[in-house]
């Protein structure tokens, strides 16, 4: 990560972010999207990306990920909310 880096990205989460994403989280969202699995072909590709030099986290990054993975893998019923609902029970 670089430290120091100019915040000059738009946030509705709060103030501005970085840009880009340092390869810890990189990392760490490639963990979480593999914790979901799935019988799929084809890439996932995640082309957009900040980052707070003090908040943001790893766990945070690869939870994030998770739910991703989740919306593009299973299908769009109550059984999706249901996944994802007892994914964040482990969060905990």
């Amino acid at each position: 990560m670089t430290l120091g880096a100019l915040p000059n990205c738009p946030s509705r989460l709060a103030g501005p972010l970085v840009a880009g994403l340092p390869a810890d989280f990189a990392d760490a969202v490639l963990a979480g999207i593999r914790k979901i699995e799935a019988p799929v072909s084809g890439d996932a590709v995640v082309d957009r990306a900040a980052y707070d030099e003090a908040a943001s986290t790893e766990t945070a990054f690869a939870n994030v990920a998770e739910i991703l993975a989740l919306v593009l893998f299973v299908s769009g019923d109550l059984a999706l909310e249901h996944a994802i609902r007892e994914l964040m029970k482990g969060w905990r």
